[in-house]
């Protein structure tokens, strides 16, 4: 973040390209994606299983939350002074949520002798150049545990879908500021009271009606089956909507946007379903894994969509609305790979991973 102000507070000197750089920094952490993977572990491991689905619950509400109420707040910083306000403000409000984190023990001292063989317990600081020969081989490690949790072709098509979440992300969020600015001369603050509007439905769908519609289907199937119904609905939600926002009025954008967010539910469903394929030692592994796919996805995702934007822009007409044809097409390859997708038998079909759908889900 501070990169990026850094290039568009200097537009004489550094070219605008240079934010493109800015996902380099993400090399050191993983960046979001994996912040929120560490978050729900250290949740896991600070509560016990009767505590578990509560702590859940307040990450996913705060993560809504400030989904919600942020847009809403950064329009009227935006309107009363400049967009630098909010920017500003961002930054130095990143560090307070660290801050907190510090004062969190350390819990389960052993998981790194459980992870890793005794050869890969290293030193953090020691940066000679064997010890980060080392830390690279651990990585491998901890890579190759995780591919080994692919035994089917079920597990690979439902992981598969998380390629798509972080381009989604970015298309329903500042993409579509930008994107709706442009195409209707909105300004950026206007925009933000949509993206509002997406943040109360993700709410709505999230936390009252997949849990009923949970419950409903499980009268009639298992818990890895039901998600795996759900997954193909919620998949189906987005696809339409995204179709629907690639269009060239804005009432009917609006109606595809809340379309969309109807689909919310796929990002944890799939979550869900992938982690009934492996036993409660392959978790942690398979959560990893994930966290690869998704930041691999934010790695495509928004150059591949700035670049159908701008042919999108040079054709005019129906064409500008490219991005979210693109992804309409990439959430219908989602959508037919479920169709193929077999729920898993056995694993997961309990009472843990209900409470686990319902309130796992991703920030």
């Amino acid at each position: 973040m501070s990169w990026e102000l850094t290039v568009l507070a200097f537009p004489g000197t550094l070219p605008a390209r240079l934010i493109t750089a800015g996902p380099l920094f993400l090399v050191v952490g993983g960046g979001f994606t994996i912040q929120v993977s560490l978050l729900y572990s250290i949740a896991c491991d600070l509560a016990d299983s009767s505590n578990r689905a509560s702590a859940f619950f307040v990450i996913e509400f705060a993560g809504l939350l400030g989904n919600t109420l942020g847009p809403v707040i950064a329009s009227n910083l935006m309107e009363a002074s400049s967009p630098w306000t909010p920017a500003l403000i961002s930054i130095f409000l990143a560090p307070i949520s660290m801050i907190s984190l510090v004062f969190i023990p350390e819990t389960h001292s052993s998981l790194e002798e459980e992870t890793f063989p005794k050869q890969y317990n290293l030193d953090p600081y020691d940066l000679q150049p064997h010890a980060i020969k080392s830390y690279l081989s651990q990585s491998f490690h901890l890579f190759n545990q995780s591919l080994a949790s692919l035994k089917s072709n079920s597990i690979i098509i439902v992981l598969a879908t998380g390629l798509i979440r972080m381009p989604e992300f970015i298309g329903t969020s500042q993409f579509f500021a930008q994107y709706i600015s442009k195409r209707f001369n909105w300004s950026l603050s206007e925009t933000g009271y949509l993206l509002t509007l997406r943040g109360i439905i993700h709410m709505i769908v999230l936390l009252l009606a997949l849990p009923i519609l949970s419950t409903i289907i499980l009268r009639w199937q298992s818990s890895n089956a039901r998600d795996l119904t759900l997954a193909r609905i919620s998949t189906g939600m987005a696809a339409l909507g995204m179709f629907w926002m690639a269009a060239s009025s804005i009432d009917v954008v609006v109606m595809g946007l809340a379309i969309q967010s109807l689909g919310a539910g796929m990002g944890p469903l799939c979550r869900s379903l992938a982690n009934g394929y492996v036993s409660p030692q392959e978790t942690s592994n398979l959560n990893t894994l994930m966290g690869i796919l998704q930041t691999g996805g934010s790695l495509f995702g928004g150059p591949a969509l700035a670049w159908l934007f701008d042919v999108g822009m040079g054709r005019g007409g129906l064409w500008v609305g490219l991005p979210y044809f693109g992804l309409t097409g990439a959430f219908l390859l989602c959508f037919v790979g479920l169709l193929f997708v077999n729920a898993p038998a056995g694993l997961g079909d309990d009472e843990d991973n209900d409470i686990h759908f319902i309130l796992c889900v991703d920030i």
